[in-house]
């Protein structure tokens, strides 16, 4: 499944791919820090996300609707990481028990696959947290910690995007700039 992961992750993050029609995304509400965003992928497909940052620094989930596909993204200004290079760290909320990830990193981005299997366990420590720690396993960065504040908030309205966005399109009733005459009997009248 990681394998699988770092494949699709490798055309996107924050940045749009290297396919023809770019990503749209649009924000839909504030949650302190806490921006959530939704739109479609560069194929069209729906796409849930939140992100908070620094002047330098963004951490985000990114959630890919109808492929089921959950990332996490973090990246820096400053960093030239070669597209394809393999990045370990481990994410910790709260200082509990870390997230031990094989993330994927190109350009100022590094995006983790979060496994079906444990999405669940992971947005709830990311939206219960008051502090996440991020600890890079190579290279000289050092440990991030940002706050979690309203982590909560975004949580729930990426989830309201997520049953949204899955929910067959609704068809609007056709309508007519004009009114129709009676519909004329078998008999002609």
């Amino acid at each position: 499944m990681l394998s699988r992961c770092l494949a699709l992750l490798a055309a996107s993050a924050f940045a749009a791919g290297s396919h023809s029609r770019a990503a749209e995304m649009t924000a839909t509400s504030q949650n302190g820090q806490w921006t959530n965003y939704s739109g479609t992928d560069d194929k069209g497909s729906p796409v849930c996300a939140l992100e908070a940052h620094d002047p330098d620094k963004r951490i985000g989930i990114k959630y890919y609707v109808k492929s089921r596909i959950m990332q996490f993204l973090i990246e820096k200004k400053s960093w030239d990481i070669p597209r394809g290079t393999v990045v370990f760290l481990s994410v910790s909320f709260n200082g509990g028990q870390p997230w031990e990830l094989a993330a994927n990193g190109f350009q100022d981005t590094i995006a983790a696959g979060i496994p079906d299997s444990s999405g669940g366990l992971f947005l709830e420590k990311f939206r219960t947290a008051l502090t996440a720690t991020i600890t890079f396993k190579d290279g000289d960065e050092g440990a991030w910690s940002f706050p979690m504040d309203r982590s909560a908030d975004a949580i729930v309205d990426l989830s309201h995007c997520a049953v949204k966005a899955d929910e067959p399109a609704q068809v609007a009733p056709r309508t007519q700039p004009f009114t129709r005459p009676p519909p004329r009997s078998a008999f002609g009248f």
